[in-house]
């Protein structure tokens, strides 16, 4: 053997050891302060005279409306009641005026016709 492999291998074994040495060193340090943490935690005090704070809830869906059929009137019916009100366009200004119409007070819902009095 010569010296150079010699000198060359024992360098090796020393980083591999200082290696070994330098993580067993973290990992003996990262204990003890996990060990410290957890025993600062333990003896700790209960904390005394908590409030108490009442919480107040209200579910989304507790103003649900269930699905209600509506009366069915002929497509006949409804078309002529929208022809008298207007057409489309009378609608249209009820909703951009915000005013109910004066035609439309008392008739009924138009929107409900619209099968030929047959439910899909």
């Amino acid at each position: 053997m010569s010296f150079d492999y010699l000198a060359m291998h024992i360098e090796e074994t020393m980083i591999a050891r200082r290696s070994r040495l330098f993580a067993q060193t973290c990992l003996a340090l990262s204990c003890a302060l996990l060990a410290g943490v957890a025993a600062a935690q333990a003896t700790k005090e209960p904390v005394k005279n908590l409030s108490v704070v009442e919480v107040e809830y209200k579910s989304a869906l507790s103003d649900f409306r269930p699905y209600n059929d509506q009366a069915i009137q002929s497509w006949v019916k409804a078309n002529d009641l929208v022809g008298r009100i207007g057409g489309w366009r009378s609608y249209a200004k009820e909703v951009a005026t915000g005013e109910a119409l004066k035609d439309a007070s008392d008739v009924p819902d138009t929107h409900s016709g619209h099968h030929g009095g047959v439910k899909p």
